[in-house]
């Protein structure tokens, strides 16, 4: 029982939570996964079972591809639906979103938001905002992105806010809640997101992953190493 799961992640579970759904089904306790995705957001999570968590050091390194639908004019401290609104703007003309969209392709430096795990002095950002404590400066990282486009026509909500679905393909590490933030920045509003799915991962894709009832039922078969 050694190699890779591919497994679908709903909304509402935590990739810690997937990971010890996959402890009780394989009966073990090595299981690793390999990107981590927050609680609201769905789909592909790559996991290392047994022997399959050594490759992931490897896996790590893969780029990754999400859909997600941006909110504009509203901004939560989490930037993302479930968080507390902090800012709220009247911008009505995206007339320029397709252009800022292919502006962001290629180097992009990018903050880790405020609600993230990224350590720092032994703790997780997420747990400064949480306690309402200062957020410690983190230097921006160095991603890249490949691709990043609409998928509909941009619609608007009763409510004056205005939403759109996305895609984009760049290189691990993206938080694409701050990238929803940063694309509005450009437009001259602010954002969050509703929904962020992710696609693909590397050479892996969603359409082959299965579901935690097939995970529960042990219907969830593992790709070898040497095919992973």
């Amino acid at each position: 029982m050694d190699g890779i799961l591919l497994l679908e992640k709903p909304k509402g579970y935590s990739s810690h939570d997937c990971v010890n759904l996959a402890r009780m089904a394989f009966n073990t306790k090595k299981v690793g996964h390999s990107g981590t995705l927050d609680k609201e957001a769905s789909g592909l999570l790559v996991l290392g079972i047994n022997k399959g968590t050594k490759i992931m050091e490897f896996l790590n390194q893969d780029d990754k591809w999400y859909h997600f639908t941006i909110v504009f004019n509203v901004q939560t401290d989490t930037l993302d639906h479930t968080g507390k609104v902090v800012d709220k703007q009247k911008q009505h003309d995206f007339a320029k979103l397709d252009k800022v969209l292919k502006a962001f392709e290629g180097p992009y430096m990018q903050s880790p938001p405020a609600y993230s795990a990224v350590k720092v002095k032994g703790k997780k950002l997420y747990e400064y905002a949480r306690r309402h404590e200062t957020i410690p400066d983190v230097a921006k990282r160095s991603l890249k992105i490949y691709r990043l486009k609409r998928l509909n026509t941009l619609e608007k909500l009763d409510d004056d806010t205005y939403q759109v679905t996305c895609e984009v393909y760049g290189s691990k590490g993206l938080f694409v809640r701050q990238l929803a933030l940063d694309i509005a920045k450009k437009l001259g509003t602010v954002a969050h997101t509703s929904s962020i799915h992710r696609v693909q991962a590397g050479q892996f894709h969603v359409s082959d992953a299965f579901g935690l009832p097939d995970l529960k039922a042990n219907k969830a078969p593992l790709i070898s190493l040497n095919n992973a």
